[in-house]
């Protein structure tokens, strides 16, 4: 007999239902530790009830169903909820509901007395048996993988991020199995079979419904208008007389998009990304958060790697530009963390050069 008896999806969206009772623990509050339904509900962005209990209760009557777990979501769960099923090393259910907004992380000031929408929820019900040790362990292993998966998609946060503000976990076996399972972390073979499914699943989800627009801000701070318009602000202080700005600005977006068609473009971008979150973190040896954040003037690689990037794109003349540029990024508001700032610096130098290379001797 399968584990999983049905996925069905209402209004506001889905039940899954399994073939027996279930002992599941979890990170948000369950109305019973033994169930054979979850509940994945859709809520309204700002969602806030007052009594969160009584919705979870009020939510299971409308659909005619008493002990179950209940999960909240502001997603579209047709677009962003996936549903897996392993055999091996056991047979295993996992659920996804996927929304990477907004997301968190350790140094930032965002944080609140406490959440109610959970944005990335995931359920994981293994028909094997499991220890209440072992749940727990394996409930570790998931929130491992998921941290791993959104820090590999590079969601934007003031340091590198693992989550949303509101993930969700849900771990379950069979009531009637026994306890003789220890352990379930990443590498035994339990857990490493959900911790892959889980990353793989997650990036695959990423890289599937970001955008490039999505993609570029959280690598560099800024979306690709963002950047355009900043291009068109440094290009309004050498303009070419009786060029129409708009052909301007299609130029410099051709050029952008060029540039981000190739991999080596994004190896600098996701470099000095993945620079400045060891700055942030204090791992850069033998140099200080404190003297990061400071941007200090003895740290030249980040010049360096902008440069780099200006030269693969538009050779010797592009050094001149970003020189140009440096010289006036406080003027331009461009404020990012140290490496971020120079490739950002070296992306525009590349669009102008080649733009000035093409109009400024018609």
């Amino acid at each position: 007999m399968a584990l999983l008896k049905s996925v069905d999806r209402y209004g506001q969206g889905i039940v899954l239902t399994f073939s027996e009772p279930i002992e599941v623990i979890s990170t948000v509050p369950t109305l019973s530790n033994v169930v054979k339904h979850v509940v994945i509900h859709r809520v309204e962005h700002d969602f806030d009830p007052e009594n969160l209990i009584e919705y979870y209760r009020a939510t299971l009557r409308s659909l005619g169903l008493e002990e179950a777990v209940v999960l909240l979501t502001a997603v579209d769960l047709e677009k962003h909820s996936v549903v897996l099923e392993l055999r091996e090393p056991y047979e295993t259910v996992l659920f996804l509901s996927i929304g990477f907004e907004p997301p968190t992380c350790i140094y930032t000031d965002r944080v609140f007395d406490s959440m109610k929408v959970s944005t990335i929820n995931i359920v994981v019900v293994v028909n094997a048996p499991l220890s209440f040790n072992a749940m727990v362990d394996l409930l570790r292993t998931v929130a491992e993988a998921k941290s791993m998966a959104v820090a590999d998609l590079g969601l934007r946060c003031s340091s590198r991020c693992p989550g949303t503000v509101s993930d969700a976990i849900v771990v379950g076996k069979p009531r009637r199995l026994g306890n003789s399972i220890l352990f379930a972390g990443m590498s035994t073979k339990l857990g490493n079979a959900v911790a892959r499914a889980i990353h793989r699943a997650l990036v695959k989800h990423g890289f599937e419904t970001m955008d490039l627009d999505d993609v570029l801000k959280n690598i560099v701070g800024y979306g690709a208008k963002e950047l355009i318009d900043i291009a068109l602000e440094i290009y309004r202080r050498a303009p070419i007389p009786g060029l129409d700005e708009e052909e301007v600005r299609r130029f410099l977006e051709e050029e952008l998009r060029n540039a981000l068609r190739d991999p080596n473009v994004w190896s600098f971008l996701i470099a000095a990304r993945e620079l400045d979150l060891r700055g942030v973190a204090g791992t850069i040896p033998n140099l200080s958060r404190e003297e990061f954040a400071r941007d200090s003037p003895r740290i030249v690689s980040d010049e360096i790697l902008g440069l780099a990037l200006a030269l693969y794109l538009a050779n010797a003349k592009a050094i001149f530009t970003m020189y140009w540029i440096e010289r006036m990024k406080n003027e331009l508001g461009i404020d990012l963390p140290m490496f971020e700032d120079d490739v950002v610096t070296g992306l525009l130098a590349t669009m102008l050069t080649r733009f000035y290379d093409r109009y400024a001797s018609r």
